[in-house]
């Protein structure tokens, strides 16, 4: 009678073993499935960003490329004093580069790739370029904004997708007609100065400009010369009794200071009516 208690005692244990492992694995397995699903959603919205990305940067660059025939167009007709066929063509062009026509071409470009299209709430045409700009008040500037709302794989309550946005911005490639403009730092000679230099430099190589440094003892300075066989004397910045003394080559000061602002070289390109009363200098200075 007892080995028969015991063996139905074993059974129940079992069994009960057996419906807990049931119960966790039925409790896992969503959650598993939850988040295995979400995670497919994260790399989806990757995608569609990715795509939709490429295609607003392909429709951006071709608008800047049809402006170019757009501007040279209205321009060309201008010159001719054809001031009703520029005003069409301007017409037009308004409606060329609008933001319908923009979508348009961006939607051409998107193409229809389904893994693309269904994870977008309206598909392709629920993208929206409402608030893109193409050539406003005559600026060359495309600004194209793509906005969107991704879906999940699996749609939970409360949670509707994710808005999203893709931006292109860019110039249209219109250039610029020579002589509408002028450079005036290019009409005049460009020549290279320092903060605390007397002198302007034509060659930006100048050793002038790129002093060899050296120290020498107080007691060696007398016999000291530069290239152009001259003494040096002492610097009006740092100047006084040091236990050595900083000189170069080119240089006619001797300084005190390594940190002396008579020994660095902050070079500046300006136009020479911009030297501020300097000499040339004597050695690039012709």
């Amino acid at each position: 009678m007892s080995l028969r208690t015991k063996k139905s005692k074993g059974t129940v244990k079992s069994s009960c073993a057996d419906g807990s492992m049931t119960l966790e694995a039925a409790m896992a397995l969503p959650v598993f499935l939850f988040f295995f699903l979400n995670l497919l959603s994260l790399f989806q919205m990757l995608y569609i960003q990715a795509g939709v990305t490429q295609a607003l940067h392909t429709t951006g660059k071709q608008l800047a490329t049809y402006a170019y025939a757009y501007r040279a167009g209205v321009e060309g007709l201008a010159e001719e004093g054809s001031a009703a066929g520029a005003g069409a063509l301007g017409v037009l062009g308004g409606i060329a580069f609008s933001e319908t026509a923009a979508k348009a071409l961006f939607l051409k470009n998107l193409g229809d790739p389904p893994l693309l299209t269904s994870g977008i709430r309206g598909g392709k045409h629920g993208i929206s370029l409402i608030r893109s700009y193409v050539l406003p008040d005559e600026h060359d500037e495309i600004k194209l904004i793509a906005e969107y709302t991704a879906l999940p794989f699996m749609t939970v309550m409360g949670f509707g997708g994710v808005p999203m946005n893709s931006v292109y911005f860019g110039h249209a490639w219109t250039g610029y007609t020579p002589g509408s403009f002028t450079l005036t730092f290019m009409e005049e000679e460009i020549v290279y100065i320092t903060e605390h230099g007397t002198v302007y430099h034509r060659d930006i190589s100048c050793s002038y400009l790129n002093p060899s440094i050296r120290t020498v003892s107080p007691s060696a300075l007398s016999g000291e010369r530069n290239l152009s066989g001259g003494t040096y004397k002492a610097c009006e910045l740092c100047g006084g009794t040091g236990a050595n003394y900083i000189i170069t080559s080119y240089g006619d000061r001797y300084h005190t200071s390594a940190s002396c602002p008579g020994l660095k070289r902050s070079i500046r390109a300006v136009p020479i009516s911009e030297a501020g009363g300097r000499a040339p200098c004597s050695k690039c200075g012709y």
